[in-house]
């Protein structure tokens, strides 16, 4: 019963925090150091200093607890659409591991105070009453003072090499223009399980520089793409536009919103190479635009 109490109340005081960061936005960001990593390790703090000594009996027990409050809050977040799947997804890693943390340093504390024989098997003693109001407001000042000061913008190039089993002019030609598909609903891709939308088509209106591709996906997702460099068959360069203003709120989480404040993509390069007469080797590079204080990372699921 206690275990449940302290889950409960860290889940609330985690709902608390992160809709004071909505509702202060203009000055406390959610893609910050603040929010990610120090919250969450208050929130595993707090779950665990919550719960009487004798209920923790190992460090394993105290790192694992927090991580039920974070499923909690998954799982109470996205059935409020307060977070998106594609975010959690992301981000629940970093945050159940500082949960965790955040856990074992109340353990610790606990730990110590047993040691010097004080009772703490039915309360909470006097300095975890001192320290958890303390704790609670630590993502609140710091989340104001650090604003987006961390931000670093920073492009990088994301490079992947497909061999397809045809020729290279039947490979330039689905790369021009990419029929309509059907979308199988039980696909089972990583990026489907995310949330991501599904490609729907791609249309061109003319092989040439200054040719515009429009690539459409499921729940009125799209970009525009021009060409920028073309060599027949061999390379083509499309520098791509994105509208961030137009896509339905619903389709991607606000904080990788394509376009947005936080990510944009930029510029896809496809070069064919020719390995025989039915074999084609396609080099796809992506340049992409991050701004975050955690763009290392982002570039592991770029």
């Amino acid at each position: 019963m206690k275990i449940t109490f302290a889950i409960i109340t860290s889940v609330v005081y985690a709902l608390m925090v992160r809709l004071t960061y909505g509702m202060l936005n203009s000055v406390m960001e959610i893609m910050s150091i603040t929010f990610i990593f120090i919250a969450p390790f208050v929130v595993g703090f707090l779950t665990v200093i919550f719960i009487p000594a004798h209920k923790i009996r190992n460090g394993w027990t105290a790192f694992g607890l927090p991580w039920l409050t974070a499923g909690l809050i998954l799982i109470v977040t996205m059935a409020l659409n307060i977070e998106g799947a594609i975010c959690w997804m992301m981000i629940f890693p970093v945050f159940g591991i500082a949960a965790g943390l955040g856990g074992l340093i109340a353990f610790s504390f606990k730990q110590k105070k047993l040691k010097e024989k004080e009772d703490l098997k039915n309360k909470i003693d006097t300095f975890h009453k001192m320290s958890m109001p303390i704790a609670m407001a630590i993502p609140l000042l710091l989340g104001l003072m650090e604003g987006d000061r961390m931000y670093s913008a920073e492009y990088i190039t994301i490079e992947e090499e497909l061999i397809i089993p045809t020729t290279t002019d039947k490979v330039w030609e689905n790369i021009l223009d990419v029929k309509p598909q059907e979308i199988s609903v039980n696909s089972g891709s990583i990026t489907e399980k995310m949330g991501f939308p599904n490609h729907v088509k791609t249309e061109l209106d003319k092989v040439d520089l200054g040719g515009t591709r429009m690539s459409y996906y499921e729940r009125g997702l799209f970009f525009k793409e021009t060409i920028s460099k073309m060599e027949q068959e061999r390379l083509l360069e499309l520098e791509i536009t994105t509208f961030p203003d137009q896509i339905p709120p619903t389709v991607m989480d606000e904080h990788i919103l394509v376009g947005g404040k936080h990510l944009d993509l930029i510029k896809d390069q496809y070069v064919l190479e020719k390995i025989d007469n039915q074999t084609t080797k396609v080099t796809l590079s992506s340049k992409i635009y991050i701004n975050t204080p955690f763009n290392w990372y982002c570039k592991i699921w770029a």
